[in-house]
């Protein structure tokens, strides 16, 4: 019976997103906060969660 040769070294590494200033985070969290909880779009699940989609892609942008 023939096995699979099993490798002892470590999994490879993925490769980490860039990360985004801390400080550009939070007032992007800030504004979010302030413009969009306890407003119409936070109301509707959908669209809440395609805003946040769009901010969470904005963050991923400004830390390329």
């Amino acid at each position: 019976m023939e096995t699979e040769d099993v490798q002892d070294s470590a999994p490879e590494e993925k490769q980490r997103a860039p990360a985004l200033d801390p400080r550009i985070d939070a007032l992007i969290e800030a504004w979010f906060r302030a413009n969009f909880h306890d407003s119409i779009v936070s109301r509707d699940t959908a669209t809440f969660n395609h805003v946040r989609g769009a901010v969470d892609a904005l963050k991923k942008e400004l830390a390329a």
